[in-house]
């Protein structure tokens, strides 16, 4: 799931304690995991789709890899599409405006049979690889891949490029720039929780995004929150060493 948060700044929550609790809540709930929320090797993009004129599709692309030896997820978060939904995927060129390219991001040799399969499709053709987005229903919540022929990391990596989204003729329709990844807090869970949960801040005064992946073993509504204490990187089983104080001012002092 991404999420947002408008009163989060990382730069207040580095080293803290992300909790999580049975119940609806704190008060009434047990403890059942704690993990520190540390400075990470994770990188993400954020495409952000802007309609020009008064129809257009909007929202954003989200790329998330936590390594360069796991899976990438792809989350989608758009509307406006209105039926004009076609191929998707990434350009080589960053994208400053003007033309919108929907040539994919492909530099390797094509190989025989090519495109024939998702692992046969070039690394910038998302739709070869998860079809075109007609097939799909973007709701509320998005729409969540897994690409493990996508990385965000070396000499092919697809931080920094260009997502377009086309019609169901192959004609553009938008475009908009991926950012390299910004500042990053990870989380990561093991234990009676397992996954992680990544922060992302472009910026001090900007929204922070949060990207989660999680699995409870307990059945039944999960809170969660910051806590004011400091944390080691992974928590494998509930600990008093986790404070049951929210993070309301965090830092040094």
């Amino acid at each position: 799931a991404v999420l947002v948060d408008v009163n989060l700044p990382l730069d207040q929550v580095v080293g803290r304690s992300l909790l999580l609790w049975t119940g609806s809540s704190a008060e009434n709930g047990s403890r059942i995991a704690c993990a520190g929320l540390m400075e990470a090797e994770a990188r993400v993009t954020v495409a952000d789709f802007v309609a020009t004129g008064a129809a257009g599709p909007t929202g954003q692309i989200v790329l998330a890899q936590s390594s360069p030896f796991v899976p990438a997820a792809i989350n989608l978060s758009l509307s406006g599409l209105d039926g004009n939904a076609g191929p998707f995927g990434i350009a080589s060129a960053p994208w400053a405006g003007g033309p919108c390219s929907t040539a994919p991001f492909s530099p390797l040799v094509p190989t025989p049979g090519a495109g024939s399969t998702p692992d046969y499709s070039v690394v910038g053709n998302l739709s070869g690889k998860h079809g075109s987005l007609a097939q799909y229903i973007i709701g509320p919540s998005g729409l969540a891949l897994r690409d493990p022929y996508l990385s965000l990391y070396g000499p092919y990596s697809l931080a920094g490029r260009t997502n377009f989204l086309a019609d169901p003729a192959g004609h553009a329709l938008a475009c908009a720039a991926a950012p390299t990844s910004p500042p990053l807090l990870q989380a990561n869970f093991s234990g009676s929780a397992t996954g992680t949960v990544v922060l992302a801040q472009a910026g001090p005064f900007a929204t922070t995004m949060l990207l989660v992946s999680l699995r409870a073993s307990t059945a039944g509504p999960v809170t969660w929150m910051v806590s004011d204490s400091c944390a080691p990187a992974v928590y494998t089983t509930p600990t008093t060493a986790c404070s049951d104080t929210p993070c309301f001012r965090c830092g040094p002092g």
